[in-house]
C-alpha cells in the first residue's frame, strides 16, 4: 500500500499525471495522496481532490506551507514520518512546484522514502495536458532514487 507525496505547483495536472502512471501503468496500490502546497498554489485544492477521486477512491490530504525552506522541510519531514508510521510505502514526486519545494521534498525523502520520482516531459507544448493525451515517446517517469517494486 503506497502513499504519493507531491508538491502542488501552478500546474495542478502534474500530481494527477504522476498518480495516473503509478496506478494505471505500474499498477501500484496508491491509497493516499498528500499534496504540499504554498499559498500561491492552494487555489487548486477546491477541485483537484474531486478529480483524484473520480480516477480512484483514495484519501487526499493537503498541507499548506509558507514559502521558506525551513517551513517546507519541517512539514515534509512530518508528513513522510507519519506516512511511514502508518505502514505506507512512500513515493515522493519532485516534478511540480517551486524549485525550493522540490529541494525540500528531495532532501527529506532521500533517506526515508521508498522511491523518489520525476516526470520528464520533453515537449513543452504538452505542459498542462492530462497524461493519457500526451504521446508516450515524449514523456517518462524517472525513478531518481529507490524502487517502485512491491506494488
Amino acid at each position: 500500500m503506497w502513499v504519493l507525496i507531491s508538491s502542488l505547483g501552478l500546474k495542478p495536472i502534474v500530481p494527477l499525471n504522476v498518480f495516473w502512471i503509478l496506478t494505471e501503468e505500474l499498477n501500484l496500490d496508491v491509497k493516499k495522496v498528500i499534496l504540499i502546497t504554498t499559498p500561491e498554489s492552494a487555489s487548486s485544492l477546491h477541485w483537484l481532490p474531486k478529480i483524484f477521486n473520480k480516477m480512484r477512491a483514495i484519501k487526499i490530504e493537503a498541507y499548506r506551507v509558507e514559502e521558506d525552506f525551513d517551513s517546507m522541510t519541517n512539514t515534509v519531514r512530518v508528513v513522510i514520518n507519519r506516512a511511514l508510521s502508518e505502514g505506507f510505502k512512500v513515493v515522493v514526486d519532485v516534478t511540480g512546484g517551486r524549485k525550493i519545494m522540490c529541494i525540500a521534498l528531495f532532501n527529506e525523502a532521500i533517506d526515508k522514502a521508498d522511491a523518489i520520482v520525476y516526470l520528464m516531459l520533453n515537449e513543452p507544448m504538452y505542459s498542462g495536458t492530462f497524461y493519457p493525451y500526451i504521446p508516450k515517446n515524449i514523456t517518462k517517469l524517472i525513478v531518481l532514487r529507490g524502487s517502485l517494486s512491491g506494488g
